[in-house]
């Protein structure tokens, strides 16, 4: 007797999101249309690239790639229990989005919003957001010199792996 076995072999998904420095900042279609172009253009190999625009403030993960979340003002890394401590605080239920409200951190008795933490690998809070399967290596600081013109905004890049 023979037995086949046939094994599923998980592919791990790699995204790049680009989001504004100021949460609640949301370009014009305009400017959405013409960074979703150039990356088509600069990405012929990419299957998805769009923009998304939510109600609310969201968290913007970067899913499996995460390491750690440190204090921006001592350096200090944040116990993973007095983070999501501090995320729960500042979500609101009657949104469904996040106030980004300045709370104490436990560390040094600073004060700082969830999006102000320093994450490894980078993680951020925002209304928008252009997401594209990732098309390989790290985003070249030029183009997104160029993409940041044509937003009209300063971007933070996260690289999410799920």
């Amino acid at each position: 007797m023979s037995f086949y076995f046939m094994t599923e072999v998980a592919m791990s998904e790699h995204y790049v999101q680009l989001v504004p420095v100021d949460a609640h900042f949301i370009p014009g279609l305009a400017a959405q249309q013409a960074v979703v172009a150039l990356l088509r253009e600069l990405w012929p190999q990419v299957g998805e690239i769009d923009c998304e625009v939510a109600e609310q403030v969201v968290y913007r993960d970067c899913g499996e790639n995460f390491e750690r979340v440190g204090c921006p003002h001592c350096g200090a890394e944040l116990d993973i229990a007095a983070w999501h401590a501090l995320m729960d605080a500042d979500y609101c239920e009657q949104s469904g989005g996040f106030t980004l409200a300045s709370q104490t951190l436990s560390c040094c008795a600073a004060v700082a919003t969830v999006n102000e933490l320093d994450y490894a690998w980078p993680q951020a809070f925002s209304r928008f957001a252009v997401i594209a399967q990732a098309p390989g290596g790290l985003l070249e600081p030029a183009l997104l010199t160029q993409l940041e013109a044509l937003l009209g905004c300063p971007l933070r890049v996260i690289y999410r792996m799920c």
